[in-house]
């Protein structure tokens, strides 16, 4: 009962409890694979008291109320307790981090789901339902907790019915557990467990998936390590040679990621992937400011694709040791955990991405490099397949971005600002944009003239 006086309390707080529930908590509080690939875990506990309106409010904390208060009547509230904790926080990671993964396969209904942020107690529900079935040993409540979970799914596509799958099996698992000293033992392993996915899990996920869609497709592997994702990390990049590390001299640039939130897509918690050339310090020292290019990958894609796809960080080290670029801090952001990862780089309704990257993602940037150069005319943007249909309407939107390279554009440019420096290379594909790793090796092979092309045009000289 008290889990569900917390319910109705939150809803009092946040205005839900009348009206709808504003963005700001609906975007900045919710649990999803978005949520924890940003570092964002304490949404686990908010995610679980949210409710979207008064129906919401009402009939959650009256579920909550009275499916975990029946089980806490029969099984005590120690356990009450535990199975609330498991289906909820476990059930919630582990889903995450499942549909995390399936939506890097292109599969939409798995991309939908992954790009979820979701929040209410049904996974309690859930959970209670299934200690339940266990405790009372009633068949047919037993058969509601196999089959309801599935068939609500089929119906509804949703992260929390999702959830539903592993929420309920999970409360029957604890209930079984009667014995105090393995049910104890069990509670401690499921919490380490729980605290190892919520820092670890994101970034096993990207490197994993990311291999597996690129295996023998490109020689350079994504960076790998057993930092959490959403921190602001340093890694060294990638060698783009056969040889390690210590057979090439090249200064190499470092790989991070950025955590920040997307105002313009209802507070939703977003990651960038930035590459930083190397000796940053030097440029810094030497008053120098540092030029900026943004690569947009395809759709359906991730900014791991412009690393593991694209060869990106090797090829920069690369480019720039040789002169040919000039030093520049490279941003890569990610459309796959927005609202509708199908739409593209576009200010689609609901989902002005464009809008976000420019008053979200790039004061971001700045505020993590102030010496970045950001103004008018200075900035470069390249893109491939969709993402180079996206780079076209960026450089004509933003004055910023004074360059545009396109690769591959599904469609030709139609509207050019006049002062912008518009590159195009290769030609749109017939169709559907193709398997990941077949695309990306022809992108790939268009990099170095894409970078040299830029550099030619002015990108990046230093204003008297």
């Amino acid at each position: 009962m008290g889990l569900a006086g917390l319910v109705l309390g939150t809803s009092f707080a946040t205005g839900s409890l009348w009206r709808d529930l504003p963005a700001r908590f609906a975007g900045g509080d919710s649990f999803g694979w978005p949520a924890l690939q940003a570092g964002r875990w304490w949404t686990l506990v908010t995610s679980l008291l949210l409710t979207r309106n008064t129906f919401m409010a009402l009939s959650m904390a009256l579920a909550v109320g009275a499916g975990l208060g029946l089980y806490e009547r029969r099984a005590g509230p120690g356990r009450a307790l535990a199975v609330a904790l498991v289906g909820h926080v476990t059930g919630s990671v582990v889903v995450a981090l499942g549909v995390g993964a399936l939506g890097r396969t292109g599969w939409p209904v798995a991309e939908r789901a992954a790009a979820n942020l979701d929040y209410g107690a049904s996974m309690v529900v859930a959970a209670a339902l299934g200690a339940m079935a266990s405790r009372s040993g009633d068949r047919r409540l037993l058969r509601v907790a196999m089959f309801g979970p599935p068939l609500v799914l089929l119906l509804h596509h949703q992260l929390a019915d999702w959830a539903h799958l592993v929420a309920c099996p999970a409360g029957y698992l604890v209930d079984g557990a009667r014995r105090p000293r393995p049910a104890a033992v069990a509670a401690l392993a499921t919490a380490a467990l729980t605290g190892w996915l919520v820092l670890y899990g994101p970034e096993a996920v990207v490197v994993t998936t990311t291999e597996i869609r690129f295996a023998q497709a490109v020689p350079a592997p994504l960076p790998t390590g057993t930092v959490p994702l959403a921190a602001t990390v340093v890694k060294p990049s990638p060698p783009t040679g056969t040889g390690g590390a210590a057979d090439d001299p090249r200064p190499k640039g470092q790989i991070e990621h950025l955590a920040y939130t997307a105002r313009a897509l209802g507070d939703r918690p977003e990651v960038a992937t930035l590459y930083v050339p190397a000796h940053l310090d030097r440029i810094v020292r030497a008053g120098g400011r540092l030029p900026v290019v943004v690569f947009l990958h395809g759709i359906p894609g991730a900014p791991e694709d412009w690393l593991a796809g694209g060869g990106l960080a090797g090829r920069l080290d690369e480019e720039i040791a040789a002169g040919r670029f000039p030093a520049a801090l490279a941003v890569v952001p990610e459309s796959a955990t927005m609202h509708d990862p199908r739409a593209g780089w576009v200010d689609a309704p609901h989902q002005p991405v464009l809008q976000s990257l420019q008053n979200d993602l790039l004061p971001a940037v700045a505020r993590r490099f102030p010496a970045t150069d950001l103004d008018p005319g200075r900035m470069a943007v390249v893109g491939v397949g969709r993402g180079a249909d996206g780079a076209l309407r960026l450089a004509a939107a933003d004055r910023r971005f004074g360059y545009a390279v396109a690769i591959g554009p599904k469609n030709a440019p139609t509207r050019v600002r006049r002062d912008s420096d518009v590159i195009v290379l290769g030609t749109a594909p017939p169709g559907e944009e193709p398997p990941a790793k077949s695309h990306w090796v022809r992108w790939r092979a268009d990099l170095p003239a894409a970078l040299r092309a830029l550099a030619t045009a002015g990108f990046g000289e230093r204003v008297a």
